[in-house]
């Protein structure tokens, strides 16, 4: 596992306004989220976020209410990251999709990123439950719902060779998605 703060905060609230600031976000990855690995069992992977939800769960943070906001603010996003993650990983279906797209955000990185375009830009296609973005040589890069879902964040034209990054405003992201 890498050694950094892999929870992120994807909402920011403003100081005394309580105004909404958002930060760009990347797909997430669950199994370091959960401490486990891609090959790990359902059983370890679940013994993990038990440990986790534990150690993140609200009402163990009386303390951190009391005397820090900020970390229990913080806490509580962990925990909802790690609630997050599990609900993912412990479905078989959603988490051979989630592997699935992990393992082509890890190979598009590899190829040289040309653009980078904001989720927001993407259309919603009707019934097909896909988003579509138009690429400038006539061809579509297409996200699913569930590519939507995980937050996959490159991908590459249906015609031409273009790879773009795709950004995350994570609110708005969530209301699109629901």
């Amino acid at each position: 596992m890498k050694n950094k703060d892999i929870f992120q905060r994807k909402r920011v609230l403003g100081s005394r306004s309580n105004e909404n600031i958002y930060q760009l976000v990347e797909m997430e990855n669950y199994y370091e989220i959960l401490s486990s690995y891609p090959g790990d069992t359902i059983e370890m992977i679940k013994k993990n976020y038990q440990k986790l939800l534990l150690q993140f769960h609200p009402d163990k943070q009386q303390q951190h209410r009391q005397n820090n906001a900020n970390s229990a603010d913080d806490i509580l996003m962990k925990y909802h990251l790690v609630n997050k993650a599990w609900k993912v990983l412990s479905d078989p279906e959603l988490r051979k999709q989630y592997d699935s797209s992990w393992m082509q955000r890890n190979t598009f990185q590899l190829w040289p990123i040309q653009e980078v375009v904001n989720f927001e830009e993407f259309d919603m296609c009707g019934d097909s439950e896909q988003y579509n973005y138009c690429c400038r040589c006539g061809g579509n890069l297409i996200l699913t719902k569930t590519d939507a879902l995980f937050q996959v964040d490159y991908v590459c034209c249906d015609i031409c060779s273009l790879c773009v990054k795709v950004e995350y405003n994570s609110v708005t992201e969530e209301e699109k998605i629901q």
